[in-house]
């Protein structure tokens, strides 16, 4: 096999905590106690500045590019923000961005309804939709900030559906951030947010030249643990609130744009941690191979409960599948990879083509269902996404990183023909086999198991 290290290991954890109660509900209770402490200031009535204290000093319009690494592909992106008054004590806020990481095209829409003392707290309701490739992103959730005199403690928690995480299933998120003004035109921002099983930690700087001008400097860096890091810089221009410091335009103008990829911690953090991970991911236009495979070495179960590597598995011999079902082997596919990469799940082996069908939580499931389909339309693949409830025979267990490389055009890899339902148990995964399978009838009138172009043995 294509190992990672040279001890292989497939054993598995199984799931004890749902995504929401690990995520969503540490989030909340970390955003209720940001509440709670702004709450408890305000009504003690310490003022941390003096100044304005309604909501939204002014409309605000705000617009900011950015360029550099998301995943390891350039990328840049655009964001605007407009906010305004809703009376003395609340704001409106609507969202936007567009941008490009590599080959995939990505946007989103968001809005924000809050309460704020520019001078105490914020507190308000949010909700986003993102796109990033072919992965639709959607949050509703609350977002507070506290004031603390040159600090600013941010977070944010709700719910989060799409495909970045459990296809349509939900999932928690949040997010908690603590900002720095060294002074009034620097800020200095250390974060942390996470769905489901990703996480993200991201530190951004910030900059004004001077009070008179509209425009600030911004870098922005982090990773996750379901892809490579993110680097961006870029430049914001305001329009409205003239002559104000970065402190004030932060604390009296616009809360944080949720969609924006610049933002780490908002909307941005699932934006760009799944950027990130969909690198990893193939692209759903990936030309239709042969067949879907396993390199040699994959350890198959076979009926007694032992082991065999698929590339020594025998016709006749008998494997298990779904079920306790015991299928017997009829025939093999063998084809050569021809400039398809292979896949790793969970920081394991590289084993696996893209389109081959594991059985999850949610049915059947491959990496790239657009191949998988058209090679076995009858069994309904969807796709496979970080968060996804993978069934092994140890249990299930949560995917938690997809990783892809590219190997010699000649490495053979290997599927089974099988008589009975169809599935086998593939490094503890339960797998399905390329098609329906052929008959016994069909396989003994001279059914080919070896697909078009594949080497003889």
């Amino acid at each position: 096999m294509m190992n990672r290290s040279t001890a292989s290991n497939f054993h598995a954890v199984p799931v004890r905590h749902s995504a929401f109660r690990g995520v969503g509900r540490t989030a909340l209770g970390l955003m209720f106690g940001v509440a709670l402490f702004a709450g408890s200031a305000a009504f003690h009535g310490g003022k941390v500045f003096a100044g304005d204290d309604r909501a939204v000093s002014a409309p605000v319009l705000t617009v900011d590019g950015s360029g550099g690494s998301v995943g390891g592909k350039p990328s840049e992106f655009l964001a605007i923000t407009g906010t305004a008054p809703l009376g003395h004590s609340f704001g409106l806020q609507l969202d936007g961005a567009l941008g490009q990481s590599g080959e995939r095209g990505q946007g989103g829409l968001g809005g924000h309804i809050f309460w704020r003392d520019p001078n105490q707290a914020m507190v308000g309701l949010t909700t986003m939709w993102s796109r990033v490739g072919a992965w639709n992103i959607f949050r509703h959730g609350l977002e507070a900030e506290a004031y603390l005199d040159d600090y600013t403690l941010s977070s944010s928690a709700g719910i989060q559906r799409g495909d970045a995480n459990k296809g349509t299933s939900s999932s928690g998120y949040g997010g908690l951030a603590l900002s720095w003004y060294s002074r009034d035109d620097l800020k200095l921002t250390l974060g942390g947010a996470g769905f489901s099983n990703s996480r993200t930690g991201y530190s951004i700087i910030e900059w004004k030249p001077d009070d008179s001008i509209p425009w600030t400097m911004f870098g922005v860096t982090g990773a996750g643990n379901t892809g490579p890091g993110f680097a961006l810089l870029g430049m914001r221009y305001t329009f409205g609130n003239a002559g104000t410091s970065l402190k004030d335009r932060d604390r009296h103008g616009d809360p944080e744009n949720i969609v924006s990829f610049t933002n780490a911690g908002g909307g941005g953090g699932s934006v760009l941690t799944s950027t990130a991970a969909a690198h990893a991911a193939p692209q759903q236009s990936t030309p239709a191979p042969s067949v879907s495979c396993f390199v040699a070495g994959t350890p198959v179960r076979m009926a007694d409960g032992s082991e065999k590597a698929i590339e020594t598995v025998e016709i006749g011999e008998q494997v298990q599948g779904t079920d306790g079902t015991i299928n017997e082997v009829i025939g093999f596919g063998r084809p050569r990879l021809d400039g398809r990469r292979l896949y790793a799940l969970n920081s394991l082996d590289f084993f696996v083509t893209a389109d081959h069908p594991f059985l999850t939580s949610g049915g059947w499931k491959s990496l790239d269902p657009d191949v998988t389909n058209r090679i076995n339309p009858a069994l309904n693949v969807t796709q496979l996404v970080i968060g996804d409830t993978l069934i092994t025979v140890g249990g299930p267990v949560d995917l938690r990183s997809i990783e892809s490389q590219d190997a010699p055009a000649e490495t053979v890899v290997y599927n089974l023909h099988l008589i009975g339902n169809n599935t086998y148990v593939a490094s503890g995964y339960y797998v399905h086999n390329y098609g329906d399978g052929p008959t016994r009838e069909q396989f003994l009138a001279g059914y080919n198991a070896r697909p078009p172009g594949a080497p003889e043995e």
